[in-house]
Parts: structure tokens; C-alpha cells; sequence
């Protein structure tokens, strides 16, 4: 059984990235399924388009996909490095900075204004494509009224040959006239009959594929609001896969914070030693780091600039590891400067 000391203990040592990786893992999912989604719509409205236009199938192919990844990629890149100069605080670090972010984010903006309109009109080509191949309206066949119909006429026919063949001295009887003007009454309700029966199988399947385009419509107009909705969540989804970075780095941040009265005190007595009377001395000694001797004044000016940049690095790794190599040069520095008080 767990105390409440425990799970105080407990609780204190988790980290952020202990915390918040599963939601990273399901961010990072997201916005892979996102981009793929995207892919598809944009497939759909240069696929469309290029078939027309080319008519060569390879090639419509391989145009379609390098403008896709291209595009794709472009959303990535530009919505993480816009999030990125303002969540890692690299706006504050100088006026190149700011130089490239307003190079950033117009891009950013083009990149994923342009994914949305893709977007919206590829899903209609997408809606089009599925339901003309699983939705399929029962229209009534037109040719098989006529052939109907025209059965109808050819039996009309056989009779009317029966009733001309009724003669007396070559010419036909009163009975065949009456036979031929009852047939030929037959034969005009069966045109009207035809007539009636094609006209509203027309309408019939006109109404029908007006339902299914209809449909298809909906279908289309739906994938493209989801479309448009899911460029938001990606930016979302960036944004916090950012934020969980810069959350990740705040221990390391911490180090380097702690580190620095140490470096002030360090500064202050390397102006001490620079302005002392063993200026000849420190010079012929030479400072002994990695396994090198190095002359002072070159050692120093190095010492310097790896002091600034774990101040001014971009990156809290690259920051703490300027850190640690300013640690160790540091205490090369220290001693260097024993022996020569001692000399």
C-alpha cells in the first residue's frame, strides 16, 4: 500500500516528458494522419486537372506527387519554425531573427491558405470518384420500353399482313377494311402508350440521378469542411509538440542559469590576472586544455566566445553544451593561472 510520502515522492520526480509524452506520441500521429489526409484532397484536384491537360498517366502521376510532398512538406516545415521562433523565445536573440520570421510566416500563411483551397476543391473529385462506384441509381433502361413496344407493333404487323390477305376478285372485303382501321387504332394507343412510357422513365431516372448528384454534392461539400478544419488542427497539434519541446528543456535551461555567478566570478578574475605584473610569465606558460598547450591570450579570446555562446546559442542543448565546454576550459584556465601565481 502506497503512503502519501510515496506518492508525494512520486509525484515531485516526474518529469514533464513523463507526463506529457503520450500526448507528444498522439500529437506526432496526428498530424502525420493530417498531412496524408491533405495529401489526398490535393492529389485529387491536381490529378483531375493534369489529366486533362497531359493526358499522359505517368506523367500526371509524378507531377501530382512532387507538387503534394513539396506542398506537404512546406506545411511542416514553416508551421513548426513559425511556432518555434516564438515558443523558443529566438525573436529575442537579435534582428536576424526577426528578419527570418517575417520571411516565415508569410510563407506559413501562403502555404496553408493555399493546402485549404486544394483542399476544398479536391474533395468533390473525391466525393465523385467513391460514390460513382458504390452508389449507383436503379435507372429504368429506355431500350427495353422500346423493345417492348416494338413487339407490340410487330404482332400489330403480322395481323395487318393477315387482314390485307382477305380479298374477294382482288380487292379487299368490307370485313378486312374493318380489320385494318381496328389495327391501326391498336397501333396508335401503342405509340401513345410508348410515348407516355418513355417520357416517365425519363423523368424517372432524371430525378434519380438528380438525387444522386445531390448526394455526391453533400458528400463533396462535407470532405472539404473537414478539410479545412483539419489544416487548424495541425497548426494545433505543431504548436504543442513545440510547446512540449521548450517544456522538455527547461531543466537543462536551469543548469545553465545556475552556472553563470560562477562564470561572472571567473570573468572577474581573468580581468584580475590580465591586469597583474605576470604578464610575461602567463605567456611563456601557455594553457594546458585537451591534451594541448595553448597560448594565453588565444586560450582566453577562445574562452570568450564559447562563454557567449552558451548564453546566445539558439538551442538549449547546444546551450548546455557550450555550457559544459566553458565548465571545463574554465578549470584549465584556473590552473594555469595557480602555477603562474605560484611561479
Amino acid at each position: 500500500m502506497l503512503t502519501r510520502t510515496t506518492i508525494a515522492h512520486n509525484s515531485g520526480s516526474m518529469t514533464v516528458e513523463s507526463r506529457l509524452s503520450p500526448l507528444k506520441r498522439f500529437a506526432t500521429l496526428a498530424v502525420i494522419a493530417l498531412l496524408i489526409w491533405s495529401a489526398a484532397l490535393e492529389s485529387a484536384f491536381f490529378y483531375t486537372g493534369f489529366v486533362e491537360m497531359f493526358g499522359n498517366l505517368p506523367v500526371v502521376i509524378t507531377v501530382t506527387t512532387l507538387l503534394v510532398l513539396l506542398l506537404e512538406g512546406a506545411k511542416f516545415y514553416f508551421g513548426a519554425f513559425a511556432f518555434r521562433f516564438l515558443v523558443q523565445g529566438w525573436l529575442k536573440e537579435g534582428w536576424t531573427y526577426w528578419m527570418a520570421f517575417l520571411i516565415v510566416i508569410p510563407l506559413c500563411i501562403a502555404v496553408y491558405f493555399g493546402s485549404i483551397y486544394l483542399n476544398i476543391n479536391g474533395a468533390p473529385q473525391i466525393a465523385v470518384f467513391f460514390t460513382s462506384r458504390t452508389v449507383k441509381p436503379a435507372l429504368e433502361i429506355l431500350d427495353a420500353t422500346d423493345a417492348y413496344y416494338d413487339a407490340r407493333q410487330a404482332t400489330l404487323a403480322v395481323e395487318k399482313e393477315n387482314a390485307l390477305s382477305i380479298k374477294r376478285k382482288g380487292k379487299p372485303t368490307d370485313q378486312a377494311t374493318v380489320l385494318l382501321s381496328q389495327i391501326q387504332e391498336q397501333s396508335n394507343r401503342i405509340e401513345i402508350q410508348r410515348d407516355s412510357a418513355l417520357a416517365r422513365a425519363q423523368r424517372q431516372n432524371t430525378m434519380l440521378l438528380s438525387q444522386s448528384t445531390s448526394k455526391t454534392k453533400e458528400w463533396g461539400t462535407w470532405l472539404s469542411r473537414f478539410g479545412g478544419f483539419g489544416e487548424g488542427l495541425t497548426l494545433f497539434f505543431l504548436l504543442f509538440i513545440e510547446v512540449y519541446d521548450k517544456a522538455r528543456q527547461a531543466p537543462s535551461e536551469k543548469q545553465t542559469t545556475k552556472r553563470k555567478p560562477a562564470n561572472a566570478s571567473h570573468r572577474q578574475k581573468i580581468r584580475q590576472i590580465d591586469t597583474a605584473n605576470h604578464a610575461q610569465e602567463l605567456v611563456a606558460a601557455g594553457v594546458w586544455y585537451e591534451n594541448k598547450s595553448y597560448p594565453p591570450s588565444r586560450f582566453k579570446d577562445w574562452l570568450d566566445k564559447v562563454e557567449h555562446r552558451s548564453r546566445e546559442s539558439a538551442t538549449a542543448s547546444a546551450r548546455l553544451r557550450n555550457s559544459q565546454r566553458h565548465a571545463e576550459m574554465l578549470a584549465s584556465w584556473d590552473s594555469y593561472i595557480g602555477q603562474a601565481k605560484a611561479e
